[in-house]
């Protein structure tokens, strides 16, 4: 059985030399330029807090807050809440980052009327 194996391990090497000549069909890679330096991209950490108000719950005074393209804020850090560049109320979030997920953060209502769209910020 084992000799049936070799010989067709053998077999399927002789053909592939057979099949290619040698010194033809050999692909070698390409180097770039030595002018062209190669980059890798490059990552920039979120140095603001902001986030958009994405619900309200106004009858119980808490809204939920995503973070999700910048630094998450301290649990009971009060935040302004702002509608283009009026500021229209005031929060304090109620979570820590660590219990955010995937960014999203839950907030009290301190003050003023805060719309899903809103965004939230430090003052």
């Amino acid at each position: 059985m084992r000799s049936h194996y070799f010989t067709a391990v053998v077999a399927l090497f002789l053909w592939g030399c057979v099949q290619s000549p040698p010194g033809e069909n050999i692909v070698r890679p390409e180097s770039p330029p030595e002018t062209e330096a190669l980059s890798s991209p490059k990552f920039e950490l979120a140095s603001s807090v902001e986030g958009k108000v994405v619900s309200v719950r106004a009858e119980l005074r808490y809204v939920v807050v995503d973070f999700s393209f910048s630094r998450l804020p301290q649990s009971g850090q009060t935040m302004g809440v702002y509608r283009g560049e009026d500021r229209v109320g005031e929060v304090r979030m109620t979570q820590s980052p660590n219990q955010a997920l995937n960014g999203v953060m839950i907030a009290d209502i301190k003050a003023g009327e805060v719309r899903p769209g809103d965004f939230v910020r430090v003052d």
